[in-house]
């Protein structure tokens, strides 16, 4: 599922280098319909905060019993105030790029919980951000 969703992305913006690391064998139990949402989300908020040229990689991994994927940016990055309100419903990071609700993270966080899951943000401005979810796998 991850491979084609990031070579539908590969496909839309062919500027941008996608590198997939996939180091697991494991499956999770999932609505596949809501984590090709969340990947989605991920995906085209990596986009829209770092510049055409930049690289963006997705990981795959296996932690004992969790699955573990990656998402991560060369991007504008986020301060300590913004990260801790980017799950927030309607809320925007302060720049420039005004698209959207405002309802993307919000709703990546609550697909996340709806499978047992948890996501991390790391940022530093001007430097990028990595989103890590894990989710619970089934063997």
């Amino acid at each position: 599922m991850m491979v084609s969703i990031v070579q539908d992305y590969q496909n839309i913006d062919n500027q941008r280098q996608f590198t997939l690391e996939n180091r697991t064998g494991k499956q999770i139990v999932a609505d596949r319909r809501l984590i090709e949402q969340l990947i989605s989300n991920l995906l085209s908020n990596a986009i829209k905060y770092s510049s055409p040229d930049s690289e963006i990689i997705i990981s795959l991994s296996t932690e004992k019993k969790k699955v573990k994927f990656v998402v991560k940016d060369h991007g504008l990055g986020m301060d300590k105030e913004t990260v801790q309100r980017i799950f927030d419903k309607f809320f925007q990071a302060p720049t420039d790029h005004r698209d959207g609700l405002g309802l993307g993270l919000y709703l990546v966080k609550g697909i996340v919980e709806a499978h047992q899951g948890s996501i991390q943000v790391l940022s530093e401005p001007g430097v990028g951000s990595r989103f890590e979810v894990t989710l619970p796998s089934v063997n």
